[in-house]
């Protein structure tokens, strides 16, 4: 059995800070039952980092699902993968990336009717109409604020705004640790700067 580090909080794949030596399960069913609670944990994380780097409703939710898949079938042919999270992020990048040369065009941050519809879905009902029209132009000039972020900035900030640490980061984009972090400090003050 192939040692593997997990932590309390995630499901046996998921290596996180307080991690642990302990063997994975061996065979099918063992790994199937790992992924599939791997699915729970990063599907949301996955498709929101996903759409907000530019795909659809219905390609992040694919491309989601195909970074998992290929997670079982790695680990099915013995793959010995230390730190989950931030591979099968690596891997949705690098779907997208091949479904946006597919695509042919430059992809931006989302703001569709459904990405707008799930923001006012989670507008607070206690704001009167006023209040929800200033929210509204609120999200509206961090939307356009975000934009205007280098496509790196984007890429990094959504990266940390679904939880990935720094070093995470990194490794899912194939950067330095301090190109990271200069670039989510930079998408911090630039975002800071047009919002004021």
């Amino acid at each position: 059995m192939a040692p593997f580090r997990i932590s309390t909080r995630f499901a046996p794949l998921l290596a996180q800070s307080n991690e642990r030596e302990v063997p994975i399960e061996q065979g099918q069913t063992g790994i199937g039952e790992s992924v599939r609670l791997c699915f729970e944990e990063l599907r949301e994380p996955l498709y929101r980092y996903l759409h907000s780097a530019g795909a659809s409703a219905a390609d992040a939710e694919d491309i989601a699902q195909e970074s998992l898949i290929r997670l079982y079938r790695q680990l099915h042919q013995g793959a010995q993968i230390r730190e989950v999270r931030p591979w099968v992020f690596h891997v949705a990048r690098n779907l997208l990336i091949d479904e946006k040369r597919k695509w042919n065009r430059r992809v931006s941050l989302q703001t569709d009717w459904q990405t707008q519809s799930r923001v006012e879905g989670r507008a607070d009902p206690a704001l009167n109409p006023e209040e929800r029209a200033a929210q509204r132009q609120r999200l509206d000039r961090l939307y356009a604020s975000v934009e205007e972020l280098t496509e790196l900035q984007r890429e990094c900030l959504s990266l940390r705004a679904e939880g990935l640490r720094y070093r995470e980061i990194a490794s899912i984009l194939d950067l330095s640790l301090s190109t990271v972090s200069d670039a989510v400090h930079r998408a911090v003050l630039n975002l800071r700067r047009r919002l004021e």
